[in-house]
């Protein structure tokens, strides 16, 4: 269930009513939904060969955060994106890229937040200890849009410096052997591990088919249905002579 709040202009920007907008400016409804009144909010990352990592976010800690996170899982967002970055000993890195084959490409762009950590004057007491999800951003303090990580080790340089948001309460062996694929010389898994949507475990379960697969094993389809269509005629009939 979503509550409307405000109308908002293409830049996220609160639509106050005073004058009406130009023809060509286009306003947005802006919602809450349930889980944005909600102080710990259990999530599950699906990944496409079944396995799943389960988290509480803390919006009591990170509100902004938090909020940013479930509206990109409300939308969808983060169905058929990769693991794209993992370091051993450290933490695994996800939310911003698609696969096209062995190249990643960019699932799109997301207005950056504001950076909920020490450094940026916002009290934030959650360690990043191992199985403790946080955003990932640039050099900037509040440059984070989607891509988030989840620590594979304990990882105290981060603190004061990331925004930290939430915790695994199950699944935390899932993120000890990602940690542990192997990779290319840019962080790069060489396996492929795609987050999916629960409803989506039937595509693949673990075993990704290209198109060209596809085609092979519909042609071979073909070939038995026929094969066996001739065998209803022809072998039948020699059967009855």
């Amino acid at each position: 269930n979503m509550e409307f709040i405000d109308w908002r202009y293409d830049d996220g920007t609160k639509f106050n009513g005073e004058k009406m907008p130009d023809n060509n400016v286009k306003l947005y409804a802006n919602y809450k939904s349930e889980s944005e009144t909600e102080d710990v909010i259990n999530i599950v990352i699906n990944l496409t060969d079944g396995r799943q990592i389960f988290l509480e976010l803390y919006r009591n800690i990170a509100p902004i955060t938090v909020n940013n996170f479930m509206k990109l899982v409300d939308y969808n967002f983060y169905s058929g994106t990769i693991f794209h970055r993992v370091i051993k000993g450290f933490m695994i890195q996800a939310g911003g890229f698609t696969l096209d084959g062995y190249n990643i490409l960019s699932k799109g762009d997301v207005a950056p937040i504001k950076g909920e950590f020490a450094a940026n004057g916002v009290q934030n007491n959650i360690k990043h200890e191992a199985g403790v999800i946080s955003m990932a951003r640039s050099t900037q303090m509040d440059s984070a849009t989607s891509q988030f990580f989840i620590c594979s080790d304990d990882s105290p340089h981060l603190d004061g410096s990331y925004a930290a948001f939430g915790v695994v309460t199950e699944g935390i062996e899932v993120v000890d052997k990602v940690a542990n694929v192997r990779t290319d010389w840019y962080d790069k898994p060489y396996e492929k591990v795609i987050i999916t949507l629960p409803d989506e475990y039937f595509v693949g379960a673990g075993l990704e088919i290209d198109k060209f697969s596809v085609f092979v094993i519909a042609v071979c389809i073909v070939c038995v249905f026929i094969a066996f269509r001739l065998w209803s005629k022809y072998g039948k009939d020699e059967q009855v002579i």
